[in-house]
């Protein structure tokens, strides 16, 4: 009987210790021009569509404004300056982009010049703010040993924080506090 019971602890303890070797993390992959980049899902708040800007002075040029979002401002960061990328390229018609095995689509369709905004609103409890994107590409879960971190004296300040493994490719993953740091740095708020 007690050796029955050991057996059974013994199992259970194997199982834990299986699954927290296997533990994951969920990942929103999204576009930014016609580059991949990941966010822990547990960071976004969430994504809101072809919503006002209202542009503000005096704020740095990557800050393009703010939108209302259910009554409270929400600052807008166009991470395109920061990440030193290349906006993405606007046409009129439906395109598939195949690059480094990862597929970047661009869900435009017949729309005259002006791409569609995404706004990627970051889980903060302290502000509001939210990144400027091109689009959605899908989520994607992976074991913790998938994911490959930066480890920098100034990690707080580096706009990427690792990597994720999605066949066999490294997806960048975007360190959303240092988006809100650098605002706070160059606006003097620290």
């Amino acid at each position: 009987m007690n050796e029955q019971i050991i057996d059974e602890m013994n199992k259970k303890t194997e199982e834990q210790v299986e699954s927290v070797a296997e533990e994951t993390v969920m990942w929103l992959v999204f576009a930014i021009g016609n580059e991949p980049f990941a966010i822990p899902s547990s960071e976004v708040g969430e994504i809101i569509r072809d919503v006002t800007v209202y542009p503000l002075p005096f704020l740095p040029a990557y800050v393009d404004g703010v939108i209302n979002r259910r009554g409270d401002p929400c600052a807008v960061i166009n991470p395109v300056t920061l990440l030193d990328r290349q906006p993405a390229e606007t046409k009129e018609d439906d395109e598939a982009e195949e690059e480094d095995n990862i597929q970047v689509v661009s869900r435009k369709k017949n729309i005259a010049k002006e791409p569609v905004s995404l706004f990627l609103v970051l889980n903060r409890d302290d502000d509001q703010l939210c990144l400027r994107i091109t689009d959605i590409l899908f989520f994607h879960e992976s074991r913790k040993t998938d994911v490959h971190m930066l480890v920098t004296e100034n990690s707080e300040n580096n706009f990427y924080s690792g990597t994720v493994e999605y066949n066999h490719k490294e997806i960048p993953v975007i360190n959303a506090a240092a988006f809100e740091q650098r605002l706070r740095n160059d606006l003097g708020s620290n």
